[in-house]
C-alpha cells in the first residue's frame, strides 16, 4: 500500500521552501515525517537560494540502513572554488554525519543547524551528500561535457 504524502511550507535558517513533499499520518493526514522527495526539493530551492545562477542536477536514493543526495556540477561552467563552496555548504547543512572508517561506525553530528520545519519537527537531511565534478550519467549535459573534455585533451596534446 502506498504511503501517503502532503505538502508543506516553512521558513527555516531565514530561508522559505514551498511546497515540499512528506509523508503524512494515514489517519489524520498530518505530516510525519520527511521523504527522499522532499530533501530533494528543499536543496534545490537552497541552491536557487544560496548559489542562483549555478547549474547543477540532482539525485536522491533510498535503501536499507540510509539515504544520499548527489549533486553533479560540470566543472566547466563552475570554478572549481564554487564548487567546493557548495559542497562544503550542503555537506554542512544537510548531511547529519561522517562515515568513520578507522572505527567502522557512522557518526552523528551533534549539530542543529539542519533545515527543519518548525511546525512538524521534520527535519530535511541525509546520511550522505555527494557533489560530483561532472554532469550526471547519460543525461546530455553528459556527452556535452564528455565531448567539450576530449576536445581540451586534444588540444593539449597537439
Amino acid at each position: 500500500m502506498k504511503t501517503p504524502t502532503t505538502k508543506i511550507s516553512f521558513e527555516s535558517n531565514g530561508l522559505k521552501f514551498t511546497n515540499i513533499t512528506v509523508s503524512a499520518n494515514r489517519n489524520t493526514g498530518e505530516p510525519s515525517y520527511r521523504t527522499m522527495r522532499g530533501v530533494g526539493q528543499v536543496i534545490k530551492q537552497f541552491m536557487k537560494n544560496r548559489f542562483p545562477g549555478v547549474p547543477y542536477q540532482l539525485s536522491t536514493k533510498s535503501y536499507s540502513m540510509g539515504d544520499s543526495v548527489t549533486v553533479y556540477i560540470n566543472p566547466f561552467k563552475v570554478d572549481e572554488a564554487t564548487v567546493d563552496r557548495i559542497s562544503n555548504t550542503l555537506q554542512a547543512q544537510f548531511e547529519y554525519g561522517r562515515f568513520n572508517s578507522m572505527d567502522d561506525i557512522y557518526e552523528y553530528k551533534n549539530d542543529n543547524s539542519f533545515i527543519k520545519d518548525p511546525k512538524s519537527g521534520i527535519e530535511f537531511s541525509t546520511k550522505y551528500l555527494h557533489v560530483q565534478r561532472s554532469p550526471k550519467f547519460d543525461t546530455p549535459e553528459y556527452y556535452a561535457y564528455e565531448a567539450q573534455k576530449a576536445a581540451t585533451e586534444n588540444e593539449i596534446l597537439a
